[in-house]
């Protein structure tokens, strides 16, 4: 299984030998009741069924009658969201119905334990909602298998900006100096990036990752593929420009509505995708009649703008991101008009640097 961070488990020893039976505590559940359950094969006598409610004096219900989905499980953390993974947690829903437009299901909370294997220590079976059944177990098939969280690098990320204020220094200033000479290579690697996260949002809409094997294969064929169209891409020099000018006009676009929102106040949503998207076609056809002369331009802004975003992250709180700037949630102060005139020296300092070593990659000559 692979979970929505991003890790992945086998949770195939869980599978009991013979049946597992508890006891179902919770508030609304029925005196004496038994949950029998199993998770990779039927129940036993018969029933289409992983999870089925015995006695309190009521007629057996399935309660889990569906395969567990394997890229819906979800992380158990020791704490927050950012926290570590300590196990994992899926659902198997079923048909039969419980309350208007709710259908029974049986959940799965499987803890790290690597002194546990063979069957589960089941700690509870409880009803919760009147609906879902909640198992609180322990297995050493709780311990991630591949320990990928993208949730916690994320969360990380997000709590030291700087590390990505590190980052986008050094990618803005070698744009500022040498976007001329190595342009090609760059534009090449976004190519190969984008086919890369396409194939992976492919295969996750088809099912295709649900197994280890799976997901392998299909980072597989996205790493081949983006390769692939980067080297198509490098060798068709017109395309590569057409694209960095409809990047650079993009981005200008968010640019451009980050400073009409601070001057008026004016704030629409639509109004962002609008002026990006205008901005976009304008800067790809403006990189295709215009070549190496918009090269220039569009590798100091690009250099210029993630110099100066640097800065921002730094000291936070005076520049809106690209998220707020999306959501058309935009608050600027001073500071914010301070860090466009850097943004403005950088640029035109870029440009000046880089006629003057006029090192030029061929492809553009």
């Amino acid at each position: 299984m692979t979970t929505s961070s991003g890790t992945i488990f086998n949770v195939e020893g869980i599978e009991g030998v013979d049946d597992y039976s508890e006891n179902v505590s919770g508030a609304g559940s029925p005196p004496g009741a038994k949950l029998s359950f199993n998770y990779c094969t039927f129940l036993e006598g018969g029933a289409q069924a992983y999870g089925v409610l015995h006695g309190g004096g009521a007629q057996d219900k399935i309660v889990a009658s569906k395969a567990v989905i394997a890229t819906k499980p979800t992380n158990i953390r020791e704490g927050d969201a950012t926290s570590k993974t300590v196990g994992i947690s899926f659902t198997q829903g079923s048909d039969t119905a419980c309350n208007s437009g709710v259908n029974y299901s049986m959940t799965t909370n499987l803890s790290c334990n690597e002194a546990i294997t063979g069957a589960a220590d089941i700690k509870s079976v409880v009803l919760t909602n009147g609906c879902e059944f909640v198992i609180t177990a322990d297995h050493k098939d709780g311990c991630p298998d591949v320990n990928i969280d993208i949730d916690q690098y994320m969360g990380w990320l997000s709590e030291n900006e700087w590390v990505v204020g590190i980052i986008y220094i050094v990618l803005g200033s070698l744009l500022m100096v040498f976007g001329l000479q190595f342009f090609p290579y760059v534009t090449a690697s976004l190519i190969a990036i984008f086919i890369m996260g396409l194939c992976a949002s492919v295969g996750l809409a088809l099912g295709w990752m649900e197994s280890t094997g799976g997901l392998i294969a299909v980072l597989a064929v996205g790493l081949v593929l983006g390769v692939l169209a980067g080297c198509l891409v490098r060798r068709q020099v017109w395309i590569m420009i057409a694209l960095l000018g409809m990047v650079t006009g993009f981005f200008s676009g968010s640019l451009v509505f980050a400073l009409i929102a601070s001057a008026s106040g004016w704030s629409a949503v639509w109004g962002w995708w609008t002026i990006s998207v205008v901005l976009c076609l304008a800067g790809g056809a403006l990189a295709y009649f215009l070549g190496k002369s918009f090269v220039l331009w569009a590798t100091s802004f690009v250099g210029a703008y993630l110099f100066t975003r640097s800065w921002t992250l730094f000291f936070p709180g005076h520049w809106p991101s690209e998220a707020e700037i999306m959501a058309g949630d935009i608050e600027t102060d001073s500071i914010f008009w301070v860090f466009l005139g850097v943004l403005i020296f950088c640029f035109i300092a870029s440009v000046c640097v880089q006629k003057k070593r006029n090192c030029v990659h061929e492809d553009l000559d």
